[in-house]
C-alpha cells in the first residue's frame, strides 16, 4: 500500500507541476498591475531560496516577494489538510518543517515573520475553513 501511495504521490506532481505554467499563460499580457503580479506570482510560486525551485531556478531577492509569499502559505496549507494519499500534519510538526527550510524552500525573514505569528496563522485558518462556503460566497459577492 505504500507503494501505491508513493506513485500517487509522483503522479499527483507531474500533473500538477504545470499549473504555474496554465496560471501565468491566463493572466499573461495584462497592463493591469494586480494581474501583473498575480501572473508573476503564479509562475514563481515553486522557485526556492536557495535556487532548487522550478521552473527557472531563481533564488533569494530574484523571487517576487509575492511569490515568496505564496509559497510559504502554499506549503503551509497544503501540510495542514488532509489529501487523498496523507492526514494532515499537526500544527506543531507543520511549523518544525518550515523552520527546517528556513533559507532552503523559503526566505529566512518571512518565515521568521511566520513563526512569530504561528497562534494567529493558526486561529485565521481555523476560522476560514470552518466557514461554509467561503470562497464561493466571496466570489459570487465580486
Amino acid at each position: 500500500m505504500q507503494l501505491f501511495f508513493q506513485h500517487i504521490i509522483i503522479l499527483n506532481k507531474e500533473v500538477i507541476k504545470p499549473h504555474r505554467t496554465i496560471g501565468k499563460k491566463i493572466l499573461d499580457g495584462s497592463q493591469k498591475e494586480l494581474l501583473r503580479v498575480a501572473c508573476e506570482t503564479a509562475h514563481q510560486h515553486h522557485e526556492c531560496w536557495d535556487g532548487n525551485g522550478y521552473p527557472s531556478g531563481l533564488h533569494e531577492h530574484a523571487i517576487s516577494i509575492f511569490a515568496r509569499i505564496t509559497m510559504l502559505a502554499d506549503v503551509y496549507d497544503a501540510l495542514c489538510s488532509k489529501r487523498c494519499y496523507k492526514e494532515p500534519w499537526p500544527q506543531e510538526r507543520v511549523f518544525e518543517y518550515i523552520m527546517s527550510e528556513r533559507a532552503k524552500a523559503f526566505d529566512p525573514i518571512l518565515v521568521d515573520i511566520f513563526t512569530q505569528h504561528e497562534k494567529d496563522i493558526h486561529q485565521i485558518r481555523e476560522r476560514y475553513l470552518n466557514t461554509p462556503n467561503f470562497h464561493q460566497q466571496n466570489f459570487l459577492k465580486n
